[in-house]
């Protein structure tokens, strides 16, 4: 099973007094090439001989490291268009007006 960025997922409602955190990773080889706005990544192990992401290689030195919180701020504009890409298309509202009722 494959499972996209888009999928639905929920949780219990966060009645703690705390903040509630999330943490993901996504693995793939470097062969892999995504669709709409190129992203970066890490490159973790062995040789990336493709070039489909920009390498991440910014390192912060301590938590709020302001080089670390510009270089995530960077990375996430991409990635973030590639999630929404598509949502302004009167297409999509109509699914997602339908969805919701």
């Amino acid at each position: 099973m494959t499972d996209h960025t888009r999928m639905i997922h929920g949780s219990r409602p966060n009645r703690s007094s705390g903040p509630r955190m999330g943490f993901v990773i996504t693995s793939m080889t470097p062969a892999t090439q995504m669709t709409g706005p190129r992203t970066g990544a890490m490159l973790v192990r062995g040789v990336d001989r493709y070039g489909h992401f920009e390498p991440e290689t910014v390192r912060p030195a301590a938590d709020f490291d302001p080089a670390g919180l510009a270089a995530h701020e960077e990375a996430m504009r991409p990635f973030s268009q590639a999630i929404y890409q598509g949502a302004e298309t009167s297409e999509r509202r109509a699914k997602t007006t339908d969805a919701t009722r």
